[in-house]
């Protein structure tokens, strides 16, 4: 099987990118615990910023959507990192499979 430059040049990029993985999942790890309490923050914020009486509400609208939008963004967040880790949990299916065929496909030769 013979390749182009090109491929031969993204081929090498996915074998220098296959061991990074472990520390790539770490660092989503460590972004899933931050939005956790962004999250967790925000909604104590938004908690405290809801007024208990009809009398204080006046202006505090603006203030609870602004809030509410942050909470909703990072919460959005949140669910995105915990998808992407549940399916990407030991690398890149696709590329580790492409890789193996390949190594499979030079020792054949």
């Amino acid at each position: 099987m013979q390749f182009t430059p090109q491929e031969l040049k993204l081929i090498e990029r996915l074998k220098k990118h296959e061991p990074r993985w472990r520390y790539v999942r770490l660092l989503r790890l460590v972004s899933l615990v931050l939005l956790a309490v962004l999250c967790g923050m925000f909604g104590y914020i938004l908690h405290l910023a809801i007024p208990t009486t009809t009398q204080d509400r006046a202006g505090t609208e603006w203030a609870i959507a602004f809030i509410a939008a942050l909470g909703g963004i990072h919460l959005f967040m949140l669910i995105f990192t915990v998808a992407i880790l549940c399916t990407q949990w030991r690398g890149d299916a696709r590329n580790k499979l492409l890789l193996k065929l390949l190594n499979e496909s030079a020792l054949a030769k």
